[in-house]
């Protein structure tokens, strides 16, 4: 069946012409399957045969009065159903390939990208963005071949069904045959055309394809062997084909979340189409059963954006599927649900619960700006996994405390969840990755001068989570607060007392203020059992001098030492290192001493 192409002179209207020689030059034809001896790569699409050369040699119909004329060419967007060719559920290219073949000589992706004007580092997204199909018409580009490490402009015309990749906008950009890159064509009154002539070649037939107006969801192509259209959406490589005019359940209007339907496909209906509207930050649930008396199986596909997010593949009669997805807080989207076999009856439903993550309406966001905000001591809950790859939680510190982290990871959990607690960019609790039922619990100490927000990040597989952060005061020398950290907030204590206090972590060093006892002073010292790293002690006269040091005592170690001073002179206690929780004692020394 001959193409027609549908276009009016206001939708053209957005065509762009880019590259080539304002001056009139010679077009060369390059047949289907050509590569040429100045070939960017090898091939990346499969040499033609069959019913591609029968396609090949035939021509297209145009409708002159939908088209518009370009220095004696048909004219037509990229977005016209029909422009483009291709076989169904098949790809005419590798893009794969492509991207390998370039990735292998930096001297041909650099002139590669050069004549499409992208960076080279950029090769690789731009080619996944990229839709391999076939020409329909024999279509006039400016080529490029590779010579003396440049790409070198060409004007050409290649002929019906090359299997070339078009862009989002619908404009050949690569010849699949010589991997070279392409763009669209200026043309010029009464162009001489070089090179030998195909069968079916008509100067007047002719087409230059330039931008639609908009980026393209789904190209309708047609089949190279049945003449019919089918839609391929931009991007894909042939897995996410369907026929062109399948209906919309419910007249065409989007379908209900939480509702379930029934539908029947037929001999004279092999698909079926429908659209569904996700908030954002939503679970999603596809459930569908074949009904036991269906006469063939049924395969449903949840597409977004030319991605197929879930696939339920030949459900059988009888039998019945259900499968989950999650979206990010900022995920909602228009999906298509699409279902093809049959004869068979099926039933459906869409179901839809938004996450509640820290009891909030949502997915909590990916980064501080879009994070939620918790209390201290409240038992979060959330959920992670496919589109939603993180949250983040805030909350103030409480200075001069300690800060207690327990998390949890459900029992069903797939993949291993982590756990990152962050203050000022030092990033206190890292790695924290909890398998399928696991917990943990991790303390750390803030001075009295540390103050801000604390930032909890939970990353990794797909599961339930829960955590609580909480904070306690500290306690140093029997009094609330953290004790100063520099000898000017120095803390008051007594003589004689056994005293207890926390250091380590952000909370780098306690200090006290006493009076020597006596001439001859002696502080006992213990670091308790558990603590992580060792304690040291100093102690300094009203001078600031150094009158006294013990150096990292262990955990669970008792010690003392010894120091001279004046009676009732002005001393301090300098406590530093840890994460240790630690006892002294300033007493007189005695003679056993």
């Amino acid at each position: 069946m001959g193409l027609v192409l549908l276009l009016t002179a206001g939708a053209f209207g957005a065509w762009t012409i880019f590259g080539g020689d304002e001056a009139a030059a010679d077009v060369v034809l390059e047949p289907i399957g050509e590569s040429g001896d100045d070939a960017f790569t090898e091939p990346v699409a499969e040499e033609p045969a069959g019913s591609l050369l029968d396609y090949a040699s035939g021509s297209s119909v145009h409708d002159d009065e939908a088209t518009t004329q370009l220095a004696g060419y048909t004219a037509a967007d990229g977005s016209v159903p029909g422009v483009y060719g291709g076989s169904l559920d098949e790809a005419s290219c590798d893009p794969e390939l492509l991207v390998e073949f370039l990735g292998a000589e930096a001297e041909r992706a650099d002139a590669w990208a050069a004549a499409l004007e992208i960076a080279p580092d950029d090769i690789p997204a731009y080619v996944d963005g990229l839709t391999p199909v076939n020409l329909s018409s024999d279509t006039r580009v400016v080529s490029h071949g590779f010579d003396d490490g440049e790409a070198v402009p060409r004007e050409s015309v290649l002929q019906r069904g090359s299997a070339v990749m078009v862009d989002e906008r619908g404009v050949p950009r690569v010849n699949c045959y010589s991997g070279s890159p392409l763009r669209e064509a200026q043309p010029t009154e009464d162009e001489s055309v070089g090179g030998s002539e195909w069968d079916g070649f008509d100067r007047d037939q002719v087409v230059v394809i330039g931008e639609a107006p908009e980026p393209v969801a789904e190209f309708q192509l047609e089949d190279i062997e049945t003449g019919e259209l089918f839609n391929r959406p931009a991007g894909s490589l042939g897995d996410l084909d369907r026929s062109a005019g399948t209906t919309d359940l419910v007249d065409g209007e989007e379908i209900e979340l939480n509702t379930e339907y029934e539908d029947v496909l037929a001999d004279e209906r092999p698909e079926a189409r429908y659209l569904v509207d996700v908030p954002d930050g939503a679970i999603v649930t596809l459930r569908v059963e074949n009904d036991r008396e269906s006469d063939s199986n049924v395969t449903a596909e949840l597409v977004s954006e030319g991605d197929r997010i879930m696939r339920m593949n030949r459900i059988n009669p009888g039998g019945s599927e259900e499968e989950t997805y999650i979206l990010g807080h900022d995920g909602g989207r228009e999906f298509e649900l699409m279902f093809s076999g049959g004869p068979a009856a099926y039933d459906f439903e869409v179901e839809v619960e938004v996450q509640q993550d820290a009891g909030q309406e949502g997915s909590a966001g990916d980064d501080a700006s879009t994070a939620f905000g918790i209390e201290a001591g409240q038992r979060v809950e959330g959920l992670v996994g496919d589109e939603d790859e993180g949250d983040v939680f805030l909350l103030d510190i409480e200075p001069g405390s300690v800060l207690q982290f327990d998390a949890e990871v459900a029992g069903d959990a797939d993949g291993s969840i982590s756990f990152e607690v962050v203050y000022e960019n030092d990033r206190i609790f890292r790695d924290l990755r909890l398998s399928d039922g696991d917990t943990t619990a991790y303390s750390h100490l803030f001075s009295g001068e540390d103050d801000g927000e604390l930032r909890v990040e939970v990353t990794g597989g797909t599961g339930d989570y829960a955590f609580l952060v909480d904070f306690e005061e500290q306690s140093d020398a029997g009094e609330a607060g953290d004790a100063g950290d520099e000898r000017a907030d120095a803390r008051e204590v007594a003589t004689g007392e056994e005293l207890t206090g926390d250091v380590g972590d952000h909370d780098e060093e306690d200090w006290y203020q006493f009076e020597a006892p006596s001439e001859d002073v002696e502080i006992a010292v213990t670091s308790e059992d558990g603590s992580d790293g060792s304690v040291s002690f100093e102690v300094y006269d009203s001078s600031g001098e150094r009158a006294g040091r013990l150096l990292r005592l262990s955990s669970g170690v008792t010690d003392s030492f010894s120091f001279e001073a004046e009676e009732g002179d002005e001393m301090h206690l300098a406590v530093s290192g840890g994460r240790a929780t630690y006892t002294f004692e300033i007493r007189e020394a005695t003679d056993d001493d």
